[in-house]
């Protein structure tokens, strides 16, 4: 999506009021994993200055992930067409 950051899928966020204000989430396309990458990417296209505290992450030692093959294939579905309209200009910065 050519997000100026390594990790968009977690992490601590802190967004601007006002950003948010100008961002219109009515174009948003996510409704479940995939929400923080859009989220992340529509601040970008607004001019939100992107910065990273680079963490270790741990791998899960007890329970399992909550989402099921459907989600899983919805929210990449959304990033892979989020990532297409972006490298080909078809979302702009504004």
């Amino acid at each position: 999506m050519r997000l100026p950051a390594k990790d968009a899928s977690g992490g601590y966020r802190a967004y601007s009021v006002a950003l948010l204000r100008k961002t219109d989430f009515t174009r948003m396309l996510s409704r479940g994993y995939s929400f923080q990458e859009e989220v992340l990417l529509l601040c970008h296209l607004q001019g939100a200055r992107v910065g990273e505290t680079p963490i270790i992450f741990e791998d899960r030692r007890v329970g399992s992930t909550k989402a099921n093959f459907k989600e899983m294939l919805r929210s990449t579905s959304i990033l892979v067409w989020l990532g297409l309209k972006s490298t080909f200009g078809f979302m702009r910065k504004r």
